[in-house]
């Protein structure tokens, strides 16, 4: 397949089969790929909303400590090729084309199983992951997180849970603490969990889902993240020992975003050469198109891509 092809293929699958929460497909489809997902160590990211910026900020800090880094988000707000980020650079559509068309032969060779779009596309990232030889790749839940395709992981080396608010409630459940429920499934056994406040009914399915994988817990709390200025431009943000955080990304969120993504490269950096200087120049050169960006004008475009009433919310609160 070429670019085009294998982006149909795709939009082919996913009319045909929507969501299928569960990971035997997902493991049976890796497994014909000869499992390229245990040659990467994994960073978790789940919640409602401010996944994605989580993930940028970390990514941009983990390159500049030189670290080979990966990152799947999804779904695509430009293109495609923007979910699968690897060394510097998003996929190619040749390596788009090359590895799709490796999944979808896998796929096809599965004896009664049809493996979603999500499915297909997260067999992608570890394609290209394993290609690439990334050390470290941030993986992006798609839903939940326990039966999350990105879930069939086993090298996680740290766990992210952003803000949890109502969404997929017929997916996920009616209740904050059913929804964190599903949303603390990435904690794995060793694997440090960094979370941002939450509202007690949700804390507490996390803190048990620490507790029964014997890993430490880091809660970062919202009156520890502190920005003392903002304009068109830039905000400049406290948290903890970090002062003078310069974030170029706007928007009420995006301090206690930045905070996580701190909070994860301290705790990574016991393993991995991750310095000060590492995080100041991550965060102030993080960019995230499409989360709260604006175009100044007469009047001003702010573009966004908050789609529940907690991220609407935030988007009018600034």
């Amino acid at each position: 397949m070429d670019f085009l092809e294998a982006q149909n293929y795709l939009e082919k699958v996913r009319s045909q089969k929507g969501i299928v929460l569960g990971l035997d497909t997902m493991r049976h489809l890796m497994a014909k790929l000869n499992n390229p997902q245990d040659k990467v160590k994994f960073i978790q990211v789940a919640g409602t909303n401010g996944k994605g910026s989580t993930a940028a900020y970390l990514t941009s800090i983990l390159s500049e400590a030189g670290i080979k880094v990966g990152r799947y988000t999804s779904p695509a707000v430009f293109s495609s090729t923007e979910q699968y980020f690897a060394c510097g650079s998003c996929i190619s559509e040749s390596e788009y084309a090359q590895g799709m068309t490796a999944v979808a032969e896998a796929a096809a060779s599965l004896d009664g199983e049809t493996p979603t779009a999500f499915e297909q596309e997260t067999a992608l990232a570890f394609w290209y992951f394993a290609k690439k030889g990334c050390e470290l790749a941030i993986l992006e839940a798609g839903l939940g997180g326990d039966m999350d395709a990105t879930n069939i992981v086993t090298t996680t080396v740290c766990s992210i849970i952003t803000s949890i608010s109502m969404d997929h409630c017929r997916i996920l459940g009616n209740k904050i603490s059913e929804i964190a429920a599903h949303k603390a499934g990435i904690i794995k056994p060793g694997a440090p969990v960094i979370c941002i406040e939450q509202r007690e009914d949700a804390m507490e399915p996390i803190r048990a889902a620490a507790k029964a994988a014997d890993t430490p817990l880091y809660e970062v709390h919202r009156d520890e993240v502190r920005q003392i200025f903002s304009d068109k431009r830039e905000s400049i943000v406290f948290f903890r020992e970090f002062e003078n955080l310069h974030l170029k990304m706007l928007g009420s969120c995006q301090p206690e975003n930045a905070a996580l993504a701190v909070q994860a490269a301290s705790v990574l950096s016991r393993s991995y050469p991750i310095e000060k200087k590492h995080i100041y120049d991550g965060i102030e050169k993080t960019r995230w198109g499409g989360r709260f960006e604006l175009h100044s004008g007469s009047p001003d475009i702010i573009l966004d891509g908050a789609h529940n009433p907690d991220g609407i919310r935030r988007l009018v609160s600034l």
